[in-house]
């Protein structure tokens, strides 16, 4: 693997870093047992405590066996999982929530995407469950273009230590906003390279009421994500980011292209289907359409 070893794939470290602050015990259990149960050789665990103050959660954090647990004043899950990654042993890191859990050959699938250079992040498909159920399928490689304006791909994404080292990790002062979109911006700028997809692999993400992402507006967590993205940024890294949006402003307007060249397809042939519908509609029926088209446009 590219700045790791030069052992197989199968026993390239790996580490799963699960940040917890007064999580649910069971939805912690099931995390952690998730991560236990990869059936790669070389997996290590480390939970973070970021300062819990639940009992609940306090005595299950302490009960916890095989994993390695870290404890810190509540600072933030861009913080927690700093703290989690230095102290991770594996080349290959998975950042995975305390709510959510991951198929058991994740770890060993990553660890092989992670192998191919130009591979910067490996991401699993996503399904939700709990809140809402639906599925987020694979989308091939994703260039740093796709992630302007959300971010591509899942928080629980796959990349290697080192490159968290020379991006220098999740922005701790991005308290509220998205840090992993933030991260994954500078993951990609600094490393040159694509996210691309694990082959089987399911991350299970539990959409639960009252998480951070639901008790905030999505447009002011995103204004603040920007806001640290600039921040960041050297006029290098802020040259690929320019080029980036324009690249993907270009292939915005070229489908708006299409669907204008699509319109002056159609429009002219409008026409001919209003005559062909006067010929084997009854008129009074025809009126009662030009009604219900009326009404739908007054609505508006």
């Amino acid at each position: 693997m590219p700045g790791t070893n030069s052992a197989g794939d199968d026993q390239v470290p790996v580490s799963i870093v699960i940040p917890c602050y007064n999580n649910d015990p069971s939805h912690l259990a099931q995390a952690v047992g998730s991560a236990l149960a990869q059936d790669h050789p070389c997996v290590d665990v480390v939970v973070v405590d970021d300062g819990s103050t639940r009992p609940a959660t306090i005595e299950a954090l302490n009960g916890l066996e095989g994993v390695t647990l870290i404890r810190q004043s509540n600072r933030g899950p861009a913080a927690a999982r700093n703290s989690g990654i230095r102290a991770a042993r594996g080349c290959v890191v998975i950042p995975l929530d305390a709510d959510d859990w991951i198929d058991p050959q994740y770890a060993g699938e990553a660890a092989v995407k992670l192998a191919t250079e130009e591979v910067t992040v490996a991401y699993p498909r996503l399904k939700a469950f709990e809140g809402s159920s639906y599925e987020l399928g694979l989308r091939g490689q994703i260039p740093l273009l796709d992630f302007m304006r959300t971010s591509a791909i899942p928080v629980a994404s796959a990349f290697r230590k080192s490159d968290w080292q020379r991006c220098g990790g999740y922005d701790e002062s991005l308290l509220e906003g998205h840090e992993d979109h933030e991260f994954w911006i500078r993951l990609l700028v600094v490393s040159g390279g694509v996210a691309a997809p694990v082959p089987t692999s399911v991350f299970h993400y539990r959409e639960r009421r009252g998480s951070r992402s639901k008790e905030r507006p999505f447009e002011d967590d995103l204004a603040r994500t920007r806001h640290r993205v600039v921040a960041n940024s050297t006029p290098e890294t802020m040259e690929l980011l320019l080029r980036a949006s324009w690249d993907y402003m270009d292939k915005q307007q070229a489908e708006l292209t299409g669907l204008r060249q699509d319109w002056l397809y159609v429009r002219p042939r409008l026409g001919a289907v209003r005559r062909w519908l006067q010929r084997i509609v009854r008129p009074e029926a025809l009126r009662g359409l030009r009604r219900t088209a009326s009404r739908s446009r007054d609505d508006r």
